[in-house]
């Protein structure tokens, strides 16, 4: 960041790139048996909401995971190794320590979340009644989800991916052309194809 006592103008880098059309969280297996459940907790009604808040970033037809969780059949085919891996806290994956603060985009479940989860795949994960599946609010997020950003710039070169063996770090810079400081309250990078991204590091130096 470039910090100045002369102009400072608030914006958000980003890097351009191609992103998957939003999720849509869907009832499309309306049929899906549910005799012999047992669990107080459904799908439409609780289950959903809580999979789009902390799983649907990755776990859509373009995002990075391996499979998608928008429908409850979907949600319901993992639902026993969604159990083992929200109770030993593998997913949702958020490191940050609890003891630093509060962060906003906190995607990690709580303990009454977790043993909600348990309670409905062990009560045979019933869906509940469609009707009442609320409306995705990610059918109607940006493509960023930093906001609208100021300035967009795009990488030099593309990056190649192997399909197999080891990925070293690549390495690339772009410039931004500024004849002022400036002060970057937010950055994104959108990429090209998120099947092939993991993470990447982004730095904004002078």
């Amino acid at each position: 960041m470039i910090f100045s006592s002369s102009k400072l103008v608030p914006f958000g880098l980003a890097l351009a790139g191609v992103l998957a059309a939003p999720m849509v969280f869907g009832a499309e297996d309306a049929a899906a048996p549910s005799s012999g459940t047992t669990s107080k907790y459904t799908y439409t009604n609780d289950i959903a909401p809580l999979i789009e808040k902390s799983c649907g970033e990755c776990h859509h037809p373009a995002g990075i995971a391996p499979f998608s969780l928008t429908s409850y059949r979907q949600v319901r085919g993992w639902g026993k190794m969604i159990k083992e891996v929200t109770g030993d806290g593998r997913m949702p994956p958020w490191h940050a320590a609890a003891h630093v603060g509060k962060w906003s985009n906190d995607r990690s479940l709580s303990q009454e979340q977790k043993d909600m989860v348990a309670a409905w795949v062990d009560g045979g994960m019933p869906q509940g009644n469609p009707a009442d599946l609320k409306t995705s609010e990610a059918a109607n997020r940006s493509e960023w989800r930093i906001g609208e950003p100021d300035m967009i710039f795009e990488m030099p070169e593309g990056a190649s991916i192997n399909a197999t063996g080891v990925v070293p770090y690549q390495y690339f810079e772009t410039k931004t052309n500024f004849t002022e400081d400036v002060w970057v309250s937010a950055m994104e990078c959108l990429p090209g194809n998120p099947k092939v991204v993991h993470h990447i590091i982004m730095f904004v130096s002078d």
